[in-house]
């Protein structure tokens, strides 16, 4: 099994060469890649945009072959169901 890298993309608008373009209308572009953690078999991710129902804000991509195991929100409250 290999490891998986959390990676951020870092966003900045592009200036316009032309005063008369309104900056609000300028698209953002990526311009870099950032490397936020690497994970190790066994490790996972993504389990707060799960818990929360929010937007992700990482990325991940495998360095290396890998197995993984996908849940949504169903099969993850019923994997880790919180006993009373």
């Amino acid at each position: 099994m290999g490891k998986i890298a959390i990676t951020k993309f870092i966003k900045n608008k592009v200036k316009s060469q032309n005063p008369n373009d309104d900056p609000k209308k300028v698209k953002p572009i990526v311009i870099e890649e950032k490397e936020l953690n690497i994970l190790e078999p066994f490790n996972f991710f993504g389990e707060f945009g799960v818990i929360n129902s929010k937007k992700r804000t990482a990325n991940a991509r495998a360095l290396e072959d890998i197995h993984l195991i996908y849940l949504d929100k169903d099969g993850f409250d019923l994997t880790f169901k919180v006993r009373n």
